[in-house]
């Protein structure tokens, strides 16, 4: 009795012409669709941005004096002119925020609690919240101000502050001011370590969240495309190989015990085509699973080093880059020059 040969599949056999051009298709789908919607953005010459929401809280008065209560909006809105002009957003009114405080029953303290200001910021949709408190002794005025990021949910900067309770107050409370204005930009400048653990997560939304919609939409769908390829290529490769390894053609049982088939030829054939189908999605799917990994690791690195638009989140007067700028203004007696440049790519 002739046996017939049921080989193992070669995944790395030539996945054939088919496979192939199922591959360049999905490569060419992938790079055409972030081409045009960079021409859309480009053509339309719109920045669609409606800026982030922030809440300027006023400053708890943790001492309670009365006297000095004057001081607890004064923070915010140091800090609100000092950055009107240098970032797209919108403020959340104090009649807002202050009524959502009445219906929740918030207290003094509430004002200074992490907890209670990220659930505001998510009830009111703002991505920031800056809120601080001051604390007066008998001859010391302590400040403390925070900026609260909503979305990551943590404090994104902080800046302290020890003065005299005289005239004097009013540097450190500006100077406090100004310094907390500086750190703010992390609100609005994304952070590179942000859009690498968002990437990480899926490929692309680190490219949206540096304000990159086409990087973003070619990164996302790459990856998506190329998720979906390895699934279905796995899943088809699975059914086929199951199917070859459960193939029974028509066998008989001869007078002496022996096993035969009505036909041999025809049951090899059947066990060579369920092969070379087995060995062709497994090709596939070896090839779409490179290709997330590939996909993935230079979505993490170009998230990572490609720089946000700024255009996107700061006014359009301040948006404009130069390769090179030189200045030359005079300080006092004294010449200063400047020298400064810019990279984007």
């Amino acid at each position: 009795m002739e046996t017939l040969v049921r080989s193992v599949p070669d995944l790395t056999s030539n996945c054939g012409r088919v496979g192939k051009v199922k591959i360049a298709t999905f490569f060419l789908c992938s790079f055409l669709v972030p081409v045009f919607a960079e021409s859309a953005s480009f053509a339309s010459g719109k920045n669609t941005a409606q800026g982030k929401r922030l809440i300027f809280l006023d400053f708890f008065n943790e001492s309670n004096d009365q006297n000095l209560q004057f001081l607890s909006n004064s923070f915010g809105e140091a800090i609100n002119s000092a950055i009107k002009n240098k970032y797209l957003y919108q403020t959340v009114t104090p009649t807002i925020w202050r009524q959502y405080a009445a219906e929740n029953k918030w207290q003094e303290k509430d004002f200074f609690d992490e907890k209670k200001i990220r659930q505001m910021g998510k009830d009111l949709g703002a991505e920031g919240v800056i809120y601080g408190q001051f604390t007066a002794t008998k001859d010391t005025l302590k400040i403390h101000g925070k900026i609260f990021s909503v979305i990551d949910g943590e404090v994104i900067g902080e800046e302290q502050g020890r003065t005299e309770l005289n005239s004097q107050m009013f540097t450190t409370i500006n100077l406090v001011s100004a310094e907390l204005a500086k750190k703010i930009k992390d609100l609005f400048v994304p952070s590179d370590r942000g859009a690498l653990w968002r990437s990480a997560i899926f490929p692309g939304w680190g490219h949206f969240y540096k304000q990159r919609p086409p990087w973003g939409y070619f990164w996302s769908i790459s990856g998506g495309t190329a998720l979906a390829f390895t699934l279905t290529s796995a899943t088809f490769f699975f059914v086929s190989y199951g199917q070859y390894k459960n193939a029974s053609p028509q066998a008989y049982v001869n007078s002496v015990g022996g096993v035969g088939f009505y036909d041999e030829a025809a049951a090899q054939a059947e066990f060579n085509r369920l092969e070379n189908k087995a060995n062709q999605w497994g090709q596939l799917a070896l090839i779409g699973l490179i290709s997330v990994a590939t996909i993935y690791v230079a979505a993490l690195i170009h998230a990572y080093f490609i720089s946000p638009d700024l255009g996107k989140l700061a006014p359009a007067a301040n948006t404009a880059l130069h390769k090179c700028r030189f200045d030359m203004q005079i300080v006092g007696a004294a010449n200063q020059a400047i020298l400064a440049y810019d990279f984007k790519f």
